[in-house]
């Protein structure tokens, strides 16, 4: 069947290229030819002229940048060998001389103008802030600071640092940071104080990094602003703040199956690992939720690794109410990360989750938030899955990621028998396939004559 449809597609397509040849032969012997008009041929030459003989002037750049006190030449011509005459927009920015050498003054956007007698042209010169990065400290008497760049990023599984760069160190100096929630200037100096945090550099990757970094650790999970000043020690008695007030933009905690370092529940063991940023001074309370999938949409997305099946769970479960949906302690004084391990193995004291009622094969959702406390802390969440193992009494979780975690096969889950046995897979049904053929021929034949008839009456053939 499938080739007599072909067939017949390939007859359509063969008769309007046929026509449309015929139709291609005869327009060409009518010599058809596309007529002109002589006055307005002439009006345009005329036009031309006169464009010819009106100034054009040209600039050698059309954008360029330039460092403050740094100069940069400039070249203009005239069609008509005018002298050029030099502006800027903004001599505040930077100036121009006669000659159209352009100078930097500070860090901005100024339009330079070359204009002969009639026209002009522009080159647009953008101020950059003068170089100073060099191997070499500057003269004052302190490092300077004021071009650094400060970064807050995650450190190893749960642990945030901060990171200095684009500053020149002194060799004799020592580096203080001090994390605040406002953009004050500081008034601790005394290096002995909590609040102080030692830098170390490292001269190969030129980058200021903090010593302890579970100090700023329990400063990110705070719910407020991050601001860093830097303290400088010349001598035990020559301290200085050196900068302050910069504020410093949070990283975004993970939120799905990476949020989790370890996960491991069966009816007689607990093991819940995130990597939330934490430290040992902190210790947290946990919303703990366990919930049936019961939308295999939401299992399809994450089988086939669409970017929203993740995101899709997370609302899922914060909308559900679960089998199991308690806030808990985390375990205490933990210094390695907001954590909850129950059973024989742990000494946390910790009780092991019951879940009742799991479904053999079943998949089921994992949430976890840290509660803020009444707003005192950051409140992360995660999201992550498991199938369920039942064997009498006994039950585990295996989670995504892990060898033991298997899809099932949603599609034939899914599938429901309503075809049509009449039908053969894959095949239009036997009967009238050749009354279907026919029809496809003989529209083929009408289409070709009425296209062949327009054209024909189209150019009078």
């Amino acid at each position: 069947m499938k080739k007599k449809i072909i067939v017949g597609i390939i007859l359509i397509v063969l008769m309007f290229l046929e026509c449309f040849s015929l139709y291609t032969v005869k327009a060409s012997n009518k010599g058809l030819e596309p007529e002109g008009d002589t006055a307005l041929q002439a009006e345009g030459e005329s036009e031309v002229r006169a464009r010819e003989q009106e100034e054009t002037v040209t600039i050698n750049k059309n954008s360029v940048d330039v460092k403050v006190e740094e100069t940069i030449q400039l070249t203009a011509s005239s069609s008509k060998n005018s002298t050029i005459t030099w502006t800027s927009s903004n001599n505040s920015i930077a100036t121009v001389n006669s000659s159209g050498v352009v100078k930097g003054i500070k860090e901005g956007t100024a339009v330079i103008t070359a204009k002969g007698s009639d026209k002009s042209a522009t080159c647009t010169v953008t101020v950059k802030a003068k170089d100073t990065s060099s191997d070499e400290p500057n003269d004052s008497d302190w490092t300077d600071f004021s071009k650094a760049k400060f970064e807050l990023k995650k450190d190893g599984i749960s642990k945030a640092t901060v990171q200095v760069t684009n500053v020149v160190p002194r060799d004799d100096r020592f580096y203080y940071m001090i994390i605040t929630s406002n953009s004050n200037k500081p008034s601790v100096t005394d290096k002995a104080s909590d609040e102080i945090m030692k830098l170390a550099y490292n001269k190969d990757t030129k980058t200021f990094t903090i010593i302890d970094n579970s100090k700023v650790s329990s400063y990110v999970e705070l719910n407020q602003d991050l601001y860093v000043s830097i303290l400088e020690e010349k001598t035990v008695d020559e301290k200085e703040i050196v900068s302050y007030g910069k504020k410093l933009e949070r990283y975004a905690e993970s939120k799905y199956t990476d949020a989790f370092h370890a996960t491991f529940m069966t009816k007689y063991t607990d093991q819940l690992v995130t990597t939330f940023t934490h430290s040992k001074e902190n210790n947290r309370k946990i919303q703990i939720k366990v919930g049936k999938i019961t939308d295999n949409s939401i299992l399809q997305k994450i089988k086939s690794q669409d970017s929203s099946g993740f995101a899709t769970l997370l609302s899922f479960a914060k909308s559900s109410n679960g089998i199991f949906n308690k806030t808990v302690n985390a375990d205490k004084d933990d210094s390695f990360a907001i954590e909850y391990q129950a059973g024989e193995a742990y000494t946390t004291g910790q009780s092991v989750i019951s879940l009742s009622g799991l479904e053999n094969e079943a998949y089921y959702f994992l949430y976890i938030k840290a509660d803020d406390e009444n707003g005192k802390y950051t409140s992360p969440e995660a999201v992550t899955l498991a199938r369920a193992s039942v064997n009498k009494d006994d039950w585990w979780l295996f989670f995504y990621g892990s060898s033991d975690f298997k899809w099932a096969d949603f599609e034939n889950v899914n599938n429901t028998n309503n075809t049509d046995n009449t039908i053969a897979k894959g095949e239009i049904p036997q009967t009238g396939e050749n009354i279907i053929v026919w029809v496809i021929v003989g529209l083929a034949i009408v289409g070709a004559g009425v296209f062949s008839y327009r054209q024909y009456k189209k150019n009078n053939f």
